[in-house]
């Protein structure tokens, strides 16, 4: 996270996986280990099935969007895994790395993809986008998608939430 202070602006700097890390955290203090061996592995197989992708796919796609509430202006940026586009279709696609072999449904994935689907739509005034979670077992490669539809003020609701938890502790 990264503050700047201006004369009558105070700026904040965060990236959406931060803006959701913080605000989603519940439970314990402890935190799992991840190796470096094991995110270099995660980064390979993003990779893989973004090569895999049809040609109306985008991986890598940086966002940008920027909020004000009370004088404090907000930039919140990310990279999304990637989108489909399909005619009047668009998919926002999160990928997730994992070594559970039943995945489970998982708020905090699910929150970071709605950021970004929320951001993507509203850059590209979209009435409607969907988002498909991918995970990949890091063992057998093995892929389990999940696919939902949420409306833009849906996604506008959960954005504004999230923002206003967080400048609450601003």
């Amino acid at each position: 996270m990264k503050f700047k202070i201006k004369p009558e602006t105070f700026e904040v700097f965060i990236s959406v996986k931060d803006i959701v890390e913080f605000t989603t955290r519940s439970g314990d203090l402890s935190q799992i280990f991840i190796s470096s061996s094991r995110a270099k592995i995660g980064t390979k197989l993003h990779q893989k099935i973004q090569k895999s992708r049809p040609d109306n796919y985008t991986s890598e796609l940086s966002i940008v969007h920027i909020s004000e509430i009370d004088n404090i202006i907000y930039e919140i940026k990310g990279r999304i895994d990637g989108v489909f586009t399909e005619r009047d279709r668009y998919i926002i696609e999160e990928i997730k790395s994992t070594s559970q072999v039943n995945v489970v449904y998982n708020q905090f994935h699910w929150a970071q993809a709605k950021i970004y689907a929320y951001i993507y739509a509203k850059q590209n005034n979209l009435p409607e986008i969907e988002i498909q979670l991918t995970y990949i077992n890091i063992e057998t490669e093995r892929l389990s998608d999940f696919l939902e539809k949420f409306s833009f003020s849906e996604l506008e609701d959960f954005y504004d939430n999230i923002l206003n938890q967080f400048h609450k502790w601003i």
